[in-house]
C-alpha cells in the first residue's frame, strides 16, 4: 500500500484551508500517538478526509488509513492520489470482505483506520444513522475507537448547493466538485474539528 502523498497532501490541505476558510481543531491531544484505533467522524463534504487526515492524522504525527467507496479509485487524479495516500476501497451495499480483512490486517499492524459510518455524505449536514461496521471492527480487533466532529458553518446549504450552475464548467463530477470548492470561498466558510474522548 503506497502512502507516500499523505504527508505532503495533508501539509497543502491545511495550507489551502488558510485561503477557504478557517478551520479550528481542538481536542487532538485525545488522539493516540501509537498504537491501532479506529477513527470515526459525520461525513459533509469530500474535502472531510483531508481535512481530517491533515489535522488528528498528520498533526499527531499519525498516518491514518481511509476506507473510501470504491467509485473514487476510478476518479481522474484524485483517484490516483488516494491510491498513493494509503486510502483503501470498500464496495457499498454488500460484505467486502476483502475490505474487513484489509481493516483488521492494517489494525493488527498498529496503524489507524478512519470510517464514516453513515456511509455516505450527509446532504443537509445532520447526523444520519450509523452503519454497525466500525463497531465490529473495533470489536473484533480490540482498538478503541476516537469519535470526531466536523462542523462547517452553513454545512447544509454547502451540501446542497453552489453559487454557480455545473452546466457552467462543463458538467460530471469534477464539474460539481469545483462548484462546490467554489461555495466554500464565496460563503466564507469555517470548519471546526473537534476530538472526543476515547471509547
Amino acid at each position: 500500500m503506497r502512502t507516500w502523498f499523505f504527508g505532503p497532501g495533508s501539509w497543502l490541505t491545511r495550507l489551502a484551508m488558510r485561503f477557504l476558510g478557517p478551520l479550528r481543531y481542538q481536542g487532538l491531544e485525545r488522539v493516540p500517538r501509537e498504537g491501532a484505533f479506529i477513527l470515526v467522524s459525520n461525513h459533509i463534504s469530500l474535502l472531510d478526509p483531508m481535512i481530517i487526515g491533515g489535522t488528528a492524522g498528520h498533526l499527531t504525527g499519525r498516518l491514518v488509513h481511509f476506507m473510501a467507496k470504491e467509485e473514487i479509485r476510478h476518479w481522474p487524479l484524485i483517484g490516483w492520489l488516494a491510491n498513493q495516500a494509503g486510502v483503501y476501497f470498500v464496495r457499498r451495499g454488500e460484505s467486502d470482505r476483502a475490505a474487513q480483512r484489509l481493516s483488521l490486517d492494517l489494525l493488527a499492524r498498529g496503524e489507524p483506520i478512519a470510517v464514516f459510518p453513515e456511509g455516505t455524505r450527509s446532504r443537509d449536514g445532520s447526523l444520519g444513522e450509523p452503519r454497525d461496521g466500525a463497531a465490529l471492527l473495533a470489536m473484533r480487533a480490540g482498538v478503541p475507537v476516537i469519535d470526531l466532529r466536523l462542523v462547517c458553518t452553513d454545512a447544509a446549504d454547502y451540501s446542497r448547493s453552489s453559487p454557480i450552475e455545473p452546466s457552467v464548467v462543463g458538467g460530471g463530477k469534477i464539474a460539481r466538485v469545483v462548484a462546490r470548492l467554489t461555495w466554500w470561498i464565496w460563503a466564507g466558510q469555517q470548519c471546526v474539528l473537534d476530538v472526543d474522548d476515547v471509547e
